[in-house]
């Protein structure tokens, strides 16, 4: 029997620090801050806004200027062994970024996390700290961070691990919610990239509240059968991830006609409520989708009862047993917050399902599903399976020693995850 723990953090929030780590990190999180200051009316290519922004845009911006020269810029940092894509980056939004919030190396980590880990993070610790030093004091000063990396490569696994520790130096209490996204076969080819996966999760797993995990293939699956993109890439990934985490944010950033912005602590709480099991996934999708195989679908207690429905296969991990569940609006205006047997007499709502939706959302607006189910267990065992094939021939291990990593560190790692996937399995 597993006993639900209320976890609920008490710290008031002020504001959200985003990271980026890696260059998949770094393009997610870029991708997200396109659409945020489109959210809250801000001009992304000027970072300027034609009127007030709209929203909290203070949990996520820092105002520089007054009147129609204000500037609104990104309380954000992005982190990466190679200076390529931070370059790219910065000439692509040179408006909107603060130059002086990228802190990166001088080449590639070479797909290694103990590379990153253990010399690149090391060189750009004292720039790190100089960054973070920064944003905290700033008014409001950061408590509760969201960073965006890719399990896979060396400067997405190695650099957040140590970004982690960094930060809970600067605000022990505060939450981290991380975005990445687990190494595929049919989208990525280094062969090492089921040792930093494993790695990089077993960091994540000591430091954060909630980590929203992806899968490559599933998202370019649903890309094709629910988006209805004819022939999905990688941006399309990261605009479909940016949406997911702006509609889970949506509450956050923005009042309801009867409720007060929620703070990212009690989002997180109600999707990962027991310690041993914070990871999470999901999907979005256009209102529309779910019009066409319902037309009489309107209030958001209907919404919640196609959501379950097994047979629409709306989200991965939703054939699992559910943890807990949100559904969220992607639209800011009427965001609500739904509980049980209140204001929607449709549906009693489960203990487990947390609604942030407006009670008749408007047909063109989108709905994020995000699930912690059993069946995040089965990612984690899938992924330690292609870790053992390797380490059982001590496959590319030569390269991790040779960064200063022990046979021991490197069991000790994979024992947890294993763990982990174990736990998932037992719910």
């Amino acid at each position: 029997f597993i006993t639900l723990v209320n976890t609920k953090f008490t710290m008031d929030e002020g504001s959200i620090l985003v990271t980026g780590v890696g260059q998949a990190g770094s393009q997610m999180a870029a991708a997200f801050w396109a659409q945020l200051c489109r959210d809250h009316q801000i001009i992304p290519e000027t970072g300027r806004s034609d009127a007030e922004p709209t929203g909290h845009w203070q949990k996520l911006f820092t105002a520089v200027g007054t009147g129609s020269e204000t500037h609104y810029v990104p309380r954000c940092l992005f982190l990466d062994s190679d200076p390529r894509a931070a370059d790219d980056l910065k000439r692509t939004w040179s408006e909107l970024f603060n130059p002086a919030n990228f802190v990166t190396g001088v080449e590639s980590s070479g797909n290694n996390f103990a590379v990153a880990v253990r010399e690149v993070g090391d060189r750009l610790n004292s720039d790190l700290r100089a960054v973070l030093d920064r944003e905290f004091q700033k008014t409001p000063a950061p408590t509760a961070f969201i960073v965006f990396q890719g399990y896979g490569g060396g400067s997405g696994s190695g650099l957040a691990a140590g970004l982690f520790e960094i930060l809970k130096d600067y605000a022990p209490a505060a939450p981290i919610m991380t975005v990445g996204v687990l190494p595929s076969t049919s989208v990525s080819s280094p062969v090492t990239e089921p040792y930093n996966a494993v790695f990089g999760i077993e960091a994540a797993l000591k430091h954060i509240s909630l980590g929203l995990v992806f899968h490559n293939d599933i998202l370019l699956q649903l890309a094709a059968s629910q988006w209805e993109i004819e022939h999905p890439s990688i941006p399309h990934i990261n605009k479909l991830i940016a949406d997911i985490v702006l509609a889970m944010t949506g509450s956050i950033r923005f009042s309801g006609d009867e409720n007060p912005a929620n703070s990212l602590a009690d989002v997180i709480h109600d999707l990962a409520p027991h310690p041993d099991f914070p990871l999470a996934t999901g999907a979005i999708f256009p209102l529309q989708s779910i019009l066409r195989k319902n037309a009489s679908v309107r209030t958001s207690g209907q919404i919640l009862n196609q959501v379950l429905e097994k047979n629409l296969d709306l989200c991965p991990c939703a054939d699992g047993k559910i943890l807990s569940l949100g559904i969220y609006g992607k639209n800011r205006a009427g965001l609500q917050v739904l509980r049980k047997n209140e204001k929607d007499n449709e549906t009693a709502i489960p203990h487990f399902a947390r609604v942030h939706l407006s009670t008749e959302p408007s047909p063109h607006s989108a709905i994020c599903v995000l699930v912690n189910s059993s069946s995040i267990g089965s990612w984690l065992q899938e992924l330690c399976e292609r870790f053992d094939q390797l380490w059982s021939r001590r496959a590319f291990a030569n390269w991790y020693l040779e960064a200063e990593m022990t046979e021991y560190d490197i069991e000790t790692r994979r024992r947890e995850v294993g763990f982990r996937a174990e736990r998932y399995q037992d719910i």
